[in-house]
C-alpha cells in the first residue's frame, strides 16, 4: 500500500513527466494533483492545447481527450472515471468508415471551482461556469452558467416480480 509520501511523489513524477514529452502542449498550475490511471490524449498542433489551472484534482481513471483546446480553472475537482472530448467523428452516410470520417472539434472550458462528479462526460464545445457542479454521471452536451448545479435526472421504476 502506498503512502501519501509516495503517491505525491508519484504526481510529481508523472506531472515533469507530462511536461518534458508533451513539450509545451500542456500548461499545469501549481499543485495538480491525479490519482490513478490518468490519461491525457492530445492531437491538437495549439500550444499549449491543454491547460490545467492550480490546485485542480483528478480522482481515478479521469481522462483528457483533445484535438481543439481544453482549458480547466483553479480550484476544480474531478470526481471517478469523468471524461472531457473536445471533439467528435462525423458519421455521414457517404460510405466512409467511421475510422476515416472528419473529426469536428470545438474548445471545452471548465471554469474554477468546479466539481464534476464521478463518471461525467463533457462533450466538444461545452463551457461549464466558474462554481458549477455537475452530477455523477452526466453528459453535458451544452454550455452551464455560473453557480449552477447540473444532475442527470432518471426516473427510477420498480416493479415486482410475479
Amino acid at each position: 500500500m502506498l503512502t501519501d509520501r509516495m503517491m505525491t511523489l508519484r504526481c510529481k513524477l508523472r506531472i515533469a513527466s507530462f511536461k518534458l514529452f508533451q513539450r509545451g502542449r500542456i500548461q499545469l498550475g501549481w499543485s495538480v494533483s491525479f490519482r490513478r490511471r490518468f490519461v491525457v490524449n492530445i492531437r491538437s498542433k495549439k500550444s499549449p492545447a491543454i491547460s490545467i489551472g492550480d490546485n485542480v484534482f483528478f480522482n481515478n481513471d479521469c481522462s483528457l481527450n483533445c484535438h481543439e483546446s481544453i482549458t480547466i480553472g483553479n480550484y476544480t475537482i474531478f470526481g471517478e472515471g469523468v471524461k472531457v472530448y473536445d471533439h467528435d467523428h462525423g458519421f455521414a452516410l457517404n460510405g466512409l468508415p467511421f475510422n476515416k470520417q472528419p473529426i469536428h472539434a470545438e474548445p471545452v472550458v471548465i471554469g474554477s471551482n468546479c466539481w464534476l462528479g464521478s463518471g461525467v462526460i463533457v462533450l466538444k464545445g461545452v463551457t461549464i461556469g466558474d462554481n458549477s457542479v455537475i452530477g455523477a454521471n452526466t453528459v453535458v452536451t451544452h454550455d452551464v452558467p455560473p453557480n449552477s448545479v447540473v444532475i442527470a435526472h432518471q426516473d427510477i421504476v420498480v416493479k415486482e416480480l410475479h
